[in-house]
């Protein structure tokens, strides 16, 4: 790992050039005219290098090719020796959106294990995820997770080749996923979540790029059509058609990935779960199409009481999961009270209905296992002491 002053120099702000000149002055052609590690003035000097992008932008359309290669290449001369990196790789996504495929490649010593025009499927491979999302991806172990992932054949190849941590960034522009720049590093841990940020402008500045390059664009109408398909038919699947909340799959995806940003450092959750009290009483008592219409309004009071950073969903029957953005337990138990009060305050339709929840920490648990069984754990607590309540759990004990 690097120490810290060493990861606050790692760090990239990545600067646009005011002009592409094909006449030889070189002087004006670097893109990367400065790199540093202060991200306050990369944030005041946004308005700045709009303008320098939207000049590039309207100055690409005779250049295409050679631009893409040219800002490519640039990239990796500005970077190498300050970016924590032995290789660089930049893939786009196939027509049919299910590949990756290989257009440039390089590393400081000449040699890449991934030849030009390499094509991989990436439904299994942890890189469809970020290709068709929006956030970076750090793998701090690179051969451990290809072990568990024997459909990832790209990183198989680079974990083969000698590189064991890698930052997948994602290339995406007017929200249409593109494909993504790879970064590797032959040590363990070599990315940090300060990288991610300037990662994040350069892959954006990239996009544009990308977006402009006329053979890339001959499948790109083709290729939105199906990944906008497929983004239907994976809403459908993760959806609760009776709520219309996320289902339990969209839950656990949406659980597995706070659960790796939490494990690599980038962002800490909470997660509350909730169950309506005495529920079969309500069918018993009105009927199975009433107790579907309780369902439904108990998802649309508790997403009312949400933040829409928060993510929530029905776990299965009567039961509601959410995975809160914040670490801080008080704040955490808080909201579990407020969706308490949101459910009790006012009957449903005549029928008075009342919910216990539970609610639990991240940083609290060793394994996302672990953390689920602490808020099921809590939440028969809160059952146990009388329903319409919270209980948080606290690792392995629980405190009300």
């Amino acid at each position: 790992m690097p120490s810290p002053a060493v990861a606050r120099h790692s760090v990239a702000t990545l600067i646009l050039p005011t002009a592409f000149d094909r006449s030889g002055e070189s002087d004006r052609l670097d893109p990367i005219a400065r790199l540093g590690s202060a991200l306050d003035a990369f944030s005041s000097d946004v308005s700045r290098r709009e303008e320098q992008l939207n000049l590039l932008v309207r100055r690409i359309s005779t250049e295409r090719n050679q631009l893409l290669d040219a800002v490519l290449n640039r990239l990796f001369e500005g970077f190498a020796g300050v970016i924590p990196f032995d290789q660089i790789i930049c893939s786009f996504l196939g027509e049919q959106g299910n590949t990756a495929v290989a257009y440039w490649m390089r590393s400081p010593e000449s040699t890449t294990a991934i030849p030009v025009g390499h094509t991989s499927p990436i439904a299994n491979s942890g890189l469809y995820e970020t290709a068709v999302g929006d956030q970076p991806r750090i793998i701090d172990d690179l051969a451990a997770f290809v072990a568990s992932r024997p459909g990832s054949d790209l990183l198989q190849r680079l974990a083969s080749d000698g590189a064991r941590s890698s930052l997948t960034c994602p290339l995406v522009a007017d929200g249409q996923p593109l494909g993504f720049l790879l970064f590797t590093s032959r040590d363990q841990g070599a990315y940090q979540p300060g990288h991610v940020t300037a990662f994040q402008r350069l892959a954006h500045q990239v996009s544009v790029v990308v977006q402009k390059t006329r053979t890339y664009g001959r499948g790109l109408t083709h290729g939105r059509r199906l990944l906008a398909e497929r983004r239907r038919l994976q809403t459908a699947v993760t959806t609760d058609p009776l709520t219309g909340v996320l289902n339990r799959r969209g839950l656990d995806q949406a659980l597995a990935r706070a659960w790796r940003r939490y494990t690599s450092g980038q962002s800490m959750f909470s997660v509350i779960l909730c169950d309506i009290d005495r529920f079969k009483l309500v069918n018993d008592s009105y009927g199975h199409a009433v107790g579907d219409r309780v369902l439904a309004e108990a998802a649309r009071r508790m997403a009312r009481g949400l933040r829409t950073n928060d993510v929530f969903g029905r776990y299965g029957g009567e039961e509601f999961l959410a995975v809160v953005d914040t670490a801080h337990a008080p704040r955490v138990v808080e909201v579990a009270e407020r969706l308490c009060t949101l459910m009790s305050r006012a009957p449903f339709g005549g029928i008075r209905v009342t919910a216990s929840f539970g609610a639990a920490v991240a940083d609290r648990f060793s394994s996302l296992h672990g953390l689920f069984v602490g808020v099921d754990r809590a939440l028969y607590a809160a059952k146990a002491q009388g329903r319409d309540r919270c209980v948080l759990a606290e690792g392995d004990s629980l405190a009300c």
